[in-house]
């Protein structure tokens, strides 16, 4: 909601709208390589967390990945 009035006033002071358009891509791309960094590192907690409490894999009766 505060993205469009905060775009139309830097087409006021840009000109043009193709640098926020630029800009809201490379905040895309940049999110999306941190979700990925993230995904590994939860990952990576999980299989720490399941190694510390080996009872929670007892428990389920299966030696599978657990799925979140």
């Amino acid at each position: 909601m505060t993205l469009t009035p905060f775009c139309n006033f830097l087409y006021d002071q840009l000109g043009s709208y193709t640098p926020i358009m630029y800009g809201i891509a490379g905040i895309a791309v940049l999110i999306t390589i941190l979700f990925a960094i993230v995904s590994i590192l939860a990952e990576r907690d999980k299989k720490k967390y399941l190694e510390e409490h080996a009872e929670l894999m007892e428990m389920l009766g299966t030696d599978d990945d657990l799925e979140v």
